[in-house]
């Protein structure tokens, strides 16, 4: 996807905070935890997100539909090595991205690892990005819609999802649109003028 201009909404206000604090908070615990980001359908998380990372440079990792252990070892590769290009997926393939991202950590980048579309994350996934947070530095980023937090508050005790969970350090559900983000999004995008009560109006 190709960021369009960005505005700040309150959705991308939001994920900055909660970036921002993230960062904080991992300094403080020195040791890897996670940070939820949840927002509605139809609230422009995925857009937002994308500008996010074209502007500050952060990493995103993406999580395809139905992952596995193969597909989640490219999207790392992926984000580690800045690169399009779909390799095996073995796990020398998540070993080579996590010396990447300790090479990346120790030359001073400090932004978070996103991880978009997380509400598609299996357990065992979850683990292995507590497991890729304590050996990078990184802090990890959890963003995806509201589902992402009912899976992993059902965790059942015991479970991989209980370990995820008690490493939480940060919920932030985001609103969905409003009425002032549309017309935010009106004065600053549109080709033309748009009266605020047409605004109101359509919204």
């Amino acid at each position: 996807m190709t960021p369009g201009r960005f505005v700040l909404n309150s959705v991308a206000a939001g994920i900055a905070k909660a970036v921002q604090r993230a960062s904080q908070l991992h300094c403080e615990i020195g040791s890897s935890a996670f940070v939820v980001i949840t927002a509605p359908l139809g609230a422009g998380l995925t857009v937002t997100i994308y500008q996010a990372v074209s502007i500050h440079g952060w990493l995103l990792v993406e999580i395809p539909a139905d992952p596995n252990a193969r597909s989640f070892a490219n999207s790392l590769y992926r984000a580690a090595f800045a690169t399009d290009c779909v390799l095996f997926g073995s796990s020398h393939t998540i070993d080579a991205a996590i010396r990447e991202l300790r090479k990346l950590r120790q030359g001073g980048l400090s932004g978070p690892l996103l991880v978009h579309n997380a509400d598609r994350v299996t357990p065992k996934i979850l683990d292995q990005l507590l497991d890729i947070g304590d050996l990078t530095g990184f802090p990890i980023v959890l963003c995806g819609s509201r589902r992402l937090r009912q899976l992993i508050m059902s965790a059942p005790p015991g479970s991989l999802l209980e370990k995820a969970k008690s490493r939480i350090v940060l919920d932030v559900d985001l609103p969905g649109p409003s009425l002032q983000d549309a017309l935010l999004l009106a004065e600053e995008l549109a080709t033309i003028q748009i009266g605020a009560d047409l605004v109101e109006y359509l919204f």
